[in-house]
């Protein structure tokens, strides 16, 4: 994604080690005249065995903007698109 399409409070899937996981952007990409590179998430590990926690991503790690589409039982709806458009389940 390109850092000027990023929201902040957004959802997001990041690539972490290999491993898509969800993440929160906590802070505006946006520095003075530019963006910046590395942004400040909250990275919700625990889906993959890891730790919750905040820390930096790099912009080029975060695959596509993840969209909350209702509550089910357990926990949210979460999906995303594809390059082809396609809602996928995350």
């Amino acid at each position: 994604m390109l850092a000027k399409d990023l929201e902040k409070n957004a959802m997001y899937l990041i690539n972490n080690f290999g491993v898509n996981l969800k993440a929160k952007l906590l802070e505006s990409p946006k520095q003075g005249r530019g963006y910046k590179e590395a942004v400040l998430m909250h990275v919700y590990g625990a889906e993959a065995g890891f730790y919750d926690e905040a820390g930096s991503v790099y912009v080029n790690d975060i695959i596509s903007k993840v969209y909350i589409m209702g509550s089910v039982s357990g926990g949210y709806n979460c999906k995303t698109q594809n390059k082809e458009g396609n809602w996928i389940n995350v």
